[in-house]
């Protein structure tokens, strides 16, 4: 493979910063090319800190939205492997998917999580709101680490990990998606 997608991320970002990548409909909230940069960051940092590796399962069920895809390029920049489900599934239908998948997290827009809050998922280490990024659970052990970690998004810079990309550290022909 020539180029990755997030190769060409990686120079659209860095010239176009302080651009609109991309706007919900119908709605105020718009995410400059930066903004986007400094949120993938900002989950780089909370997977490093809750023992996600590559090739773990990270789970997303929720419309299409831009906080989808700030959540998706999360998670395949971070190499490890995005579990896209469909918001229109039942709630029994997606909890096995989710258990069936090893997913350590999930992503959950309003629409699912209406239905889903009922279902017995142990196995996830965190659940987040795909609203505003707030943590709709978090294991025990991590509460305190991570609510800091998630708090320090103003302190980021231009350093992203886009940039690791362009130097050769992250090998992108690794990186998977498993879609439901």
């Amino acid at each position: 493979m020539k180029h990755h997608f997030l190769h060409y991320m990686d120079q659209v970002i860095q010239n176009r910063w302080n651009e609109v990548a991309f706007a919900d409909y119908g709605e105020k909230k718009q995410y400059t090319h930066g903004e986007v940069a400094q949120q993938v960051e900002r989950f780089h940092k909370l997977f490093r800190l809750m023992g996600i590796k590559e090739g773990d399962k990270i789970a997303i069920a929720s419309r299409n939205c831009s906080n989808w895809v700030v959540s998706y390029m999360a998670i395949l920049s971070y190499k490890a492997v995005a579990v896209t489900l469909l918001q229109d599934f039942k709630a029994d239908d997606l909890s096995r998917l989710i258990k069936h998948s090893d997913a350590k997290m999930l992503f959950v827009g309003p629409f699912v999580w209406r239905e889903l809050q009922h279902q017995e998922l142990p196995e996830l280490e965190a659940i987040i709101s795909m609203d505003d990024f707030s943590f709709i659970h978090l294991a025990e052990p991590y509460k305190g680490n991570v609510e800091h970690v998630m708090s320090e998004a103003s302190a980021l810079t231009e350093n992203t990990f886009f940039s690791l990309v362009k130097d050769g550290m992250i090998d992108l022909d690794s990186m998977a998606l498993i879609n439901y």
